[in-house]
C-alpha cells in the first residue's frame, strides 16, 4: 500500500496517495510497528503540504518526528525537520522554520548525507531571501552550491548557480547576476533541462 500510495504522490494524485498511506498506517497500528507508523504518518503529512493543508501537515509531521526520535531513526529525523521547516514557512512561521531547517543540516552533517545538507541549505536561503536578509540567503545557497560542485550533481549545481544570481540581482550586483545567470544557461544546455534554461 505504501508503494502504491508512492505511485499516486508521484502522478500528483495525492487524495489517491493519502488513502493508502492511510490503510497502511491502520496496518502498522494493529502491528504496533513504530518504524511503519513513522514513514505512513509522515507520507500522509507530505501529502497534505503538497494540497497546501499546513495545518495538518504540521500536526502529522510533529508526529512522525516523534516517533522518528522514539525508534533512534537520524536520518528520518532530519527529513522530517526540513518537512516541517517548509510548512512553518508557508505558514509564515519564519521563526519556527528556520530552527527547523537548521537542525536537518545539523543532523545531516552528522550523518554524512552530502545532499540533505545541501538541501537543508537551500532551505534556509530561501526563507532568508523570503524574509529579504539577502546576504544570509547568499551565504547558504553559496554552500549548497558548492556542496552540488562537489557531488558532482549538474542540474542541482546549475538551479544553485541561478539562485545565487537571483541574490546578486536583488543586491544590485548586476556583473555577478549575468555572470551566475550564464553558468545556469550553460548547465541547462548541457544537461537539456528545458526548465532551468528559461529560468536562466
Amino acid at each position: 500500500m505504501g508503494s502504491l500510495g508512492n505511485v499516486y504522490y508521484c502522478r500528483g494524485e495525492l487524495r489517491k496517495a493519502i488513502s493508502n498511506y492511510e490503510a497502511l498506517l491502520s496496518i502498522a497500528n494493529v502491528l504496533k510497528n513504530k518504524a511503519a507508523q513513522a514513514y505512513a504518518i509522515g507520507r500522509i503529512g507530505r501529502s497534505q503540504y503538497s494540497l497546501g493543508e499546513n495545518r495538518k501537515a504540521q500536526k502529522n509531521l510533529e508526529k512522525m518526528l516523534q516517533l522518528s526520535i522514539e525508534i533512534g531513526d537520524k536520518t528520518s529525523q532530519g527529513d522530517v525537520y526540513g518537512f516541517l521547516g517548509n510548512t512553518h514557512r508557508s505558514l509564515g512561521n519564519y521563526e519556527e522554520a528556520i530552527e527547523m531547517q537548521k537542525k536537518f543540516s545539523e543532523i545531516s552533517k552528522s550523518t554524512g548525507d552530502k545532499v540533505a545538507e545541501g538541501l537543508a541549505n537551500a532551505y534556509l536561503g530561501s526563507i532568508y531571501y523570503s524574509q529579504g536578509d539577502f546576504e544570509k540567503a547568499l551565504e547558504h545557497h553559496r554552500f549548497n552550491l558548492a556542496i552540488n560542485k562537489e557531488l558532482g550533481n549538474k542540474g542541482r549545481e546549475g538551479r544553485s548557480v541561478e539562485k545565487v544570481g537571483n541574490i546578486h540581482f536583488e543586491l544590485g550586483n548586476y556583473n555577478e547576476a549575468i555572470e551566475c545567470y550564464q553558468q545556469s544557461l550553460d548547465i541547462a544546455t548541457s544537461i537539456r533541462d528545458k526548465p532551468l534554461e528559461g529560468a536562466s
